[in-house]
């Protein structure tokens, strides 16, 4: 296994964490990350996704010990920025319920 390929399977397992928050209708924060990579991981049967699970798990715990800001990615700095300035809402509504009644 290559690191691009353990990068790679990481950053699979975070969208998929944040796409199950976001089809639940939960906020998607560093700690709400890792507790839906806990979950996942509860149910996983495959020994390459558990691994990858483990290694978001792991990645994202790093940011939540207290990493100075400086030392996180820029575009990590920019989301935490932001979710801490405001609160950000997501609707997944169904498109034909937006159309104006008659």
């Amino acid at each position: 296994m290559t690191i691009f390929y353990q990068e790679n399977n990481q950053q699979v397992m975070i969208g998929e964490a944040t796409l199950n928050l976001i089809f639940s209708h939960q906020d998607i924060t560093l700690l709400s990350l890792i507790e839906q990579l806990h979950i996942m991981a509860d149910d996983e049967q495959d020994d390459e996704r558990l691994l990858g699970i483990w290694q978001a798990r792991k990645w994202l715990q790093t940011f939540s010990k207290g990493w100075h800001s400086d030392s996180r990615p820029d575009w990590l700095e920019a989301l935490t920025s932001q979710a801490d300035r405001r609160v950000a809402t997501v609707s997944l509504a169904d498109p034909a319920s937006r159309r104006p009644s008659r």
